[in-house]
């Protein structure tokens, strides 16, 4: 059986540790191994979390060593391990939003690397910004953190394309209207508050986090703090996952194409959300992939069309949000 790697006197020790006000919440989907890598990590920061909950919608099979692993871990109250069938990143990720405890609510992907400090560092945030919202810097495999840029501010105008491009591998810190679910926390009610992730986007679901992020922010009137203190390491692993799924080169499924145009539905204002859908459409093949095999281009068409129909559906039908909480006298 695959053992805890523990620090600084093991498991006892960590229970014993003063604990953060956050909340980690990991979902995760056929990344068992790297997953069990990544638990591991955060038991050993300087500083525990509230909790960690595993939102785990894989199917092991019977004996598996990391099923097993991690069902251990949560007999010893290491973890709470949340079983969930259907493989969805807002799904998963409203399921660990009301399943946390914690003030404050810090979704992970299951692939990172983690310096020690690193729940300290974001405690710091918490302590120091008190944002209700803020996502920390996130570092790919094929970058560095070192960028350079100057302090940005923004007037409060929420529109579409606003920080879409932001570089979250950016040294300095700033207020953004965008932001990545692998990094990123919450304060608990006011994202409750929001109704939590769109369920309405599915297995890709491109545009999921900055939808949520645009909503959060009409919400509180406010805009995410970007927190480059806040870091860690992307491993980018390429098997299993949420958002695991085919080229979207090559494939006339709508999964690629219809979170940007929901997106640009739900939130663009007058002309700019059809302008926006436009240039989506005929940008959508002008990739150099196109120019080596132009017989895939009314296959792209196709599945653009499909993403459009598909939003236009989900517009009509409205947004899956969790309820609103009932206020209590």
């Amino acid at each position: 059986m695959l053992e805890l790697r523990s620090a600084q006197g093991g498991v006892e020790a960590y229970s014993k540790m003063n604990k953060s006000v956050i909340s980690i919440v990991i979902p995760t989907y056929g990344r068992s191994s790297v997953l069990i890598d990544t638990i591991s990590q955060l038991l050993m920061q300087n500083l525990r979390p509230e909790q960690i909950v595993v939102v785990d919608q894989t199917t092991y099979e019977e004996g598996s060593q990391e099923a097993e692993l991690l069902s251990s871990y949560s007999s010893r109250g290491l973890i709470k391990w949340v079983r969930q069938q259907e493989a969805s990143i807002p799904k998963a990720m409203n399921r660990g939003l009301m399943e946390s405890t914690g003030r404050y609510v810090l979704f992970l992907d299951d692939d990172v690397l983690l310096d020690e400090t690193f729940i300290s560092n974001h405690q710091k945030v918490i302590d120091e910004i008190a944002p209700l919202a803020y996502v920390g810097q996130i570092v790919q495999p094929w970058e560095s953190s070192n960028v350079s840029s100057e302090r940005l501010e923004y007037d409060f105008n929420i529109d579409l394309e606003a920080d879409l491009y932001f570089r979250f591998n950016s040294n300095a810190p700033t207020y953004i209207q965008n932001c990545m679910a692998g990094n990123l926390c919450v304060d608990r009610e006011s994202a409750i508050l929001a109704r939590g992730f769109d369920e309405n986007f599915s297995k890709v679901a491109y545009r999921f986090e900055t939808e949520f992020c645009k909503r959060f922010c009409v919400e509180h009137n406010t805009l995410f703090y970007y927190a480059p203190s806040a870091m860690l390491h992307h491993l980018y692993v390429r098997s299993g996952g949420t958002r695991a799924h085919s080229s979207f080169l090559t494939s006339a499924s709508s999964d690629h194409s219809f979170g940007d145009y929901y997106y640009a539905l739900l939130h663009g204002r007058g002309h700019k959300k059809y302008a926006y859908i436009v240039r989506r459409f005929i940008s959508s093949v002008k990739a150099k992939f196109y120019l080596r095999k132009p017989w895939y281009i009314p296959i792209r068409l196709l599945a653009e069309t499909r993403g459009i129909l598909r939003a236009l559906e989900c517009i009509k039908s409205g947004q899956q949000l969790l309820a609103r909480p009932v206020e209590q006298n």
